[in-house]
Order: structure tokens, then C-alpha cells, then sequence
């Protein structure tokens, strides 16, 4: 078995506390650049982890955190 992307859907990032709603979800798209993610299937939106967590960590860097520890 080979390792593939790690996709994850709306429900999952609300399940990481990411994102409450959909609605905040477009908003931190067009106000703070959260990845747009793609479409798997006409109903189905999915975003890469690598691309999450690399915003994740912008955005504690921007913030002044540091880095997050893996």
C-alpha cells in the first residue's frame, strides 16, 4: 500500500476546530487566504493537509507563536 494525500473534508476541518461554519470558512479564504481547496466530485470540496497546516503555521508565525511543534 503507498501513502497518498491526506484529504480532508468541510468535516473534518471542523472536527480540528478550524472552522465553525461554512460561512466563516469563505471569509477566511478571502480575508486570510486559507487555501480554496478543490472539487473531488460535484459535491465534494476537499483541501490538502499539507496545504492547511502550512497556512496553520503563517498564521502563527504572523502572529508571533513561533513555530508549531510536529
Amino acid at each position: 500500500m503507498t501513502d497518498g494525500p491526506v484529504l480532508l473534508r468541510f468535516a473534518d476541518l471542523s472536527a480540528r476546530g478550524i472552522v465553525r461554519n461554512r460561512e466563516q470558512l469563505r471569509r477566511m479564504q478571502a480575508e486570510q487566504g486559507f487555501p480554496a481547496g478543490w472539487m473531488l466530485s460535484p459535491n465534494a470540496r476537499v483541501w490538502d493537509l499539507p496545504e492547511v497546516e502550512a497556512w496553520l503555521e503563517e498564521r502563527r508565525r504572523a502572529s508571533g507563536q513561533g513555530s508549531v511543534a510536529a
